[in-house]
């Protein structure tokens, strides 16, 4: 059915019948009122995040199902909230979309943010809808809290300190390229191309990690990795009025960065300015490096220094394999001084599809 001819209350309705409060929680009202009421907690502070994604702007319909979608709503704000070391509580999730559109792309849309709300303890509290002939767009918000003393802002980090990241940026872009140039067969080929598909179309929200890395005091400052490296680096040291050097060969890669690599394939573009990783970058002084490495064992998260923080008069600057300068011409993604990368401009004229294969079958979601 349409959701023209299906009218706003019932989809509301239908929402509020999903969504139910936990009785044991901390919703007072959900949806149903013109504000949700939950309980606050004493000695806690409440942290407040929105994140937006735009048709053709954000994901493309041709490549990105309602369900992968609305994972990755919600956990792009998950993202900021684990980057501040919170815990994330609640969240409202607003919808422009046209009316021809079918209630089962809607239905799956919210089956993918259920998905990673549930694992994180996080509810539903409401939002809006609205209709419009124009693209689609996504807005979550989400509330979430942390206790006063823990907070990890970006203005924390001080000379000296290591610069750290999770996981392999840089994996986000590479998808990006290959879903460009392949389409939905990207999602369908086999190893690396897929891995890297999945990882722009499903990030993984660090919330373990930040909240770890929180309450045990080992970050003096923390940010996501939403825009690129060198861009989100620049904003936290000029936040703690300070510089940075990160070398390129200090990050992990994956095993499909590996494969563009070998495929002759340039990195160093995706690495450091390619973006929407969703992953940490932190920084934590070096007496801090075993507590590091037990909370990377304990969350089974990979986490690497990648650099150190220097004199702001050095700026922010990034080394390459043999210690040279890397100059990259775009350094992230800013919504209105600059676009997204260009797709496949270093993609290697070879056949993407030669990689061993998988006998796993894609349904749009991962596996």
């Amino acid at each position: 059915m349409k959701l023209g001819a299906l009218g706003e209350g019932p989809l509301v309705d239908g929402l509020r019948r999903r969504f139910q409060p936990r009785k044991d929680g901390r919703v007072v009202m959900a949806m149903g009122d013109d504000t949700a009421v939950t309980t606050e907690r004493p000695d806690r502070v409440l942290l407040a995040t929105t994140d937006t994604l735009v048709e053709d702007v954000h994901f493309a319909p041709s490549y990105t199902s309602p369900f992968l979608l609305g994972r990755k709503a919600v956990s792009v704000s998950l993202s900021d909230i684990a980057a501040m070391g919170g815990e994330p509580l609640f969240l409202l999730a607003s919808l422009v979309v046209a009316p021809d559109r079918e209630k089962e792309f809607i239905d799956a849309l919210y089956d993918g943010m259920a998905s990673v709300m549930e694992p994180h303890g996080v509810e539903l509290v409401g939002g809006n809808t609205c209709a419009g002939d124009g693209p689609m767009a996504v807005t979550t918000t989400v509330l979430g809290e942390a206790a006063a003393g823990e907070v990890v802002y970006r203005r924390g980090a001080s000379v000296g300190d290591d610069v750290y990241v999770t996981g392999t940026p840089g994996d986000s872009a590479l998808g990006l390229r290959y879903l460009r140039e392949l389409g939905r067969a990207a999602l369908e080929a086999a190893g690396p191309v897929r891995e890297a598909a999945f990882r722009h179309l499903d990030p993984t929200p660090r919330v373990a990690a930040g909240a770890l890395l929180a309450r045990r005091r080992a970050a003096t400052a923390m940010i996501d990795i939403s825009d690129g490296v060198l861009l989100d680096l620049g904003r936290l040291c000029r936040e703690s009025g300070v510089g940075a050097v990160v070398e390129e060969g200090r990050f992990p890669l994956s095993r499909a960065m590996e494969a563009h690599a070998e495929a002759g394939g340039e990195t160093a573009p995706l690495i450091l300015a390619g973006g929407e990783d969703y992953e940490l970058l932190f920084t934590a002084p070096p007496d801090k490096a075993p507590m590091v490495r037990e909370i990377a064992s304990q969350t089974g998260l990979a986490v690497r220094a990648v650099g150190r923080i220097v004199d702001s008069r050095e700026g922010v600057a990034a080394l390459d394999r043999r210690g040279r300068p890397i100059e990259i011409a775009q350094t992230g993604f800013d919504h209105f001084g600059s676009r997204p990368l260009p797709p496949c401009v270093d993609l290697p004229r070879k056949d993407v599809y030669n990689y061993p294969s998988n006998s796993r079958r894609n349904s749009g979601q991962p596996s």
